[in-house]
């Protein structure tokens, strides 16, 4: 079927099908319509409609069926399908719908609207193209599909749905599929969307199913793998929900995908506040790894009792993401452990990570985990721990315990083993610590707790003695440790009593003395904070009270 119309001058319209029903009934059918509009006068507008308000119904069989709506004018409009519907039936299918405007002034194309298309059982290919030029100032639109359902059946099924927009000096907006819903059907299929996906879903059933969706725009898209091996690979955009259904699922981070949370500005990863005073300095922590604890005190003579000491992870990462308003990616039933879900940081590390040396990206910084409540937070920081990017949250995996996401959990060609942090802040905090430090020695006396004070050679007091009431050290950190996959938690209570303190750093004389206000720190040897026994292993928590208390 072939529709042509062309005009200097005003307005022209071409329809392949308007307000019919056509049935070919079963057999290997072959249809193509083609439907051309072109005003070639100034301002002239041209619309043309392939199927239009119509039904087209090839039946059982191998069908072939080809649409295209060609539009060119001063403004134009394009449809391969509206207000229509398509049924090939059963049989190997081919479909294939193009819409194309050419315009000076206004040009919407739209491969398919306010329609449905049912291919039937059997291994079908469905592909839907728009395309939109624009020459002048005016507004330049393609979308692939809008409000439109699409049912695939059962068979090993491809989806290709594109859009593009060119305009050499005006406004474009492009959009692959939008308030729509593709049903893949039982069976191994591919969909593909390209142009992006806004308040749409696409549904699997049992099979391993690919989707990939293209296009910083995309919004509000859902993909439901079902039952199967299904693979989801993101090239942009936000709000996007994967349910990974039964079977080990896997995600794809993309560079697009990563690049389109800074184009929509939607995401920020804020860095840790500046230490106050003094630079981080690293002491040990489990399995050798380092960490960073910043002290502040105070240097005027007044007691307090809430100590805050930050643990800065840089083993780990520089900073702690933070989501916007715009949620990044949420899987909604992410499996851990063997034969569960998977994600894949390949395409970041080898493209995007800067000096990636292909070392383990957990351990060099590059992907992290967090806990957030019940969920699971995951981040990749473009130059690691070396550099000073913030982490970015790419994914939310919900009411997943982040201590049982391990190495099955990520399917990768470089060196990724998992280490999990145990704590959901970076906070040490003292709780109730009647402790004074650089208070005048003639106030000590009189202090709320005893301290004991001798002179040292060093010329300056020391403490020796300091009396703690119902101290509580509690510890939560995102360090780690390389030889092993889980971190530490300690929680130390000292009871009431008078505690013997074994070490005074240079440091801490200094700031006794009033001529340093800041404390540089280590977990154990010449400079200890308040750790009253050594560092428990990964996994382990610190013990009850003890007999000794450092500082």
């Amino acid at each position: 079927i072939n529709a042509r119309a062309t005009t200097r001058f005003g307005e022209v319209q071409a329809f392949g099908l308007k307000d019919s029903d056509v049935d070919t009934g079963s057999g290997d059918d072959d249809v193509e319509i083609n439907a051309s509009a072109r005003s070639f006068g100034r301002g002239g507008d041209a619309e043309a409609v392939g199927l239009d308000s119509s039904s087209l119904d090839t039946g059982s069989g191998d069908d072939q069926v080809e649409i295209n709506a060609d539009a060119v004018g001063g403004s134009t409009n394009a449809w391969g399908m509206r207000d229509s519907s398509l049924d090939t039936g059963s049989g190997d299918d081919n479909v294939e719908i193009n819409a194309t405007t050419n315009s000076t002034v206004w040009d919407p194309a739209y491969g398919a609207e306010n329609s449905s298309i049912d291919t039937g059982s059997g291994d079908d290919s469905l592909e839907i193209n728009a395309n939109a030029t624009g020459f002048g100032r005016g507004f330049v639109e393609a979308i692939g599909a809008v409000k439109s359902i699409f049912n695939l059946g059962k068979g090993d099924d491809q989806v290709q749905i594109s859009a593009s927009a060119f305009s050499s000096s005006g406004e474009t907006n492009v959009v692959g599929l939008k308030d729509s819903i593709i049903y893949l059907g039982e069976g191994e299929d591919f969909a593909s969307i390209k142009g992006g996906t806004v308040n749409s879903t696409i549904l699997g059933a049992s099979g391993d199913d690919i989707v990939q969706l293209y296009g910083e725009n995309t919004f509000n898209a859902v993909f439901d793998g079902g039952d199967g091996e299904d693979e989801l690979e993101v090239h942009g955009g936000y709000g996007i929900t994967y349910i990974t259904g039964a079977g080990s699922d896997k995600l794809i981070f993309t560079v697009d995908y990563y690049n389109s949370l800074f184009s929509n500005s939607w995401l920020s990863a804020e860095p840790l506040p500046s230490p106050v005073g003094i630079d981080p300095v690293p002491f040990p922590g489990p399995a050798g790894e380092d960490l960073v604890a910043e002290i502040t005190l105070p240097t005027v003579p007044e007691f307090t009792t809430d100590l805050i000491i930050d643990i800065v992870n840089e083993t780990i990462a520089d900073s702690v993401p933070s989501f916007s308003s715009n949620t990044p990616l949420i899987i909604t039933d992410f499996e851990v452990g063997d034969h569960g879900d998977s994600l894949n940081f390949d395409e970041l590390l080898n493209n995007l990570a800067i000096n990636y040396d292909g070392s383990n990206a957990f351990s060099s910084g590059y992907v992290s985990l967090m806990q957030d409540g019940d969920d699971t937070i995951v981040s990749f920081d473009v130059d690691g721990i070396a550099g000073d990017e913030s982490s970015v949250v790419l994914s939310t995996l919900q009411n997943v315990d982040m201590a049982l996401f391990g190495n099955n959990n990520v399917d990768s060609e470089v060196d990724i083993q998992v280490i999990i942090p145990t704590g959901e802040n970076t906070e040490l905090e003292v709780l109730e610590a009647d402790l004074i430090i650089n208070q005048p020695i003639e106030e000590v006396a009189t202090s709320i707790v005893g301290i004991d004070v001798e002179p040292v050679e060093h010329g300056f007091d020391s403490i020796t003695n300091i009396a703690v009431e119902s101290t509580t050290i509690s510890v939560e950190t995102s360090s780690q440790g390389t030889a092993v996959n889980n971190l530490w938690t300690a929680s130390t209570t000292f009871e009431e009593g008078v505690f013997t303190v074994v070490e005074a750093s240079p440091e801490v004389e200094a700031i006794m003395a009033g001529t340093a206000s800041t404390l540089e720190t280590t977990s154990s040897g010449s400079n200890p904070i308040m750790i009253a026994e050594p560092m428990a292993t990964s996994g382990q928590s610190l013990g009850g009270a003890t007999d000794e208390l450092v500082v």
